[in-house]
């Protein structure tokens, strides 16, 4: 464009359909792209891509609403979120940790499922009762009620039990 050209900007603001425009080359006279894929509302300043890759770090600042699944790839195991069934999936392998020191772990390997605290402190549950199930649910293993008995149990019969004056075997 000459020096003495006169370029004028439309407020948009109340527009909630904006397409960004971009250059292939800062000169020449290739056109300006765009496409439906992305979008601009103005009047809100939600920018919105229908897809998204990044080979780098990815910010996000404020609430973000991912709308499907998402896969969240570990160095050696991966996380999931399967909204169809909504549910967090880790892989075997996969830990949940917690605390500044990953001092709390749950995790499944192929055979086996965790919960390991390694911290300085005790693994504490709080609960009004307490049971320790076969994984059908359906047979007692240990059960402990708030201000009473604990029990355990041997194939779903109790054998071993506290009471207020001492204890039963069977």
């Amino acid at each position: 464009l000459p020096a003495s050209t006169t370029i004028t900007v439309a407020d948009e603001s109340s527009d909630t359909t904006c397409f960004p425009l971009f250059v292939t080359a800062a000169t020449g006279d290739l056109a300006p792209k765009s496409g439906s894929n992305l979008t601009f509302n103005s009047s809100t300043g939600a920018l919105t891509a229908t897809s998204l890759s990044s080979n780098d770090t990815l910010t996000v600042s404020g609430i973000s609403n991912l709308n499907n699944d998402v896969i969240f790839a570990g160095a050696s195991y991966n996380a999931s979120w399967d909204k169809s069934a909504n549910t967090f999936n880790f892989a075997d392998n996969a830990k949940a940790t917690f605390g500044d020191g990953g001092d709390l772990e749950i995790y499944h390997d192929a055979s086996h499922s965790y919960i390991k605290d390694t911290g300085a402190g005790n693994l504490i549950i709080y609960a009004s009762g307490f049971n320790v199930a076969n994984a059908a649910g359906n047979e007692n293993m240990i059960s402990a009620v708030n201000d009473g008995a604990v029990g355990l149990y041997w194939n779903n019969s109790l054998k071993f039990e506290t009471k207020s004056d001492g204890i039963d075997v069977t």
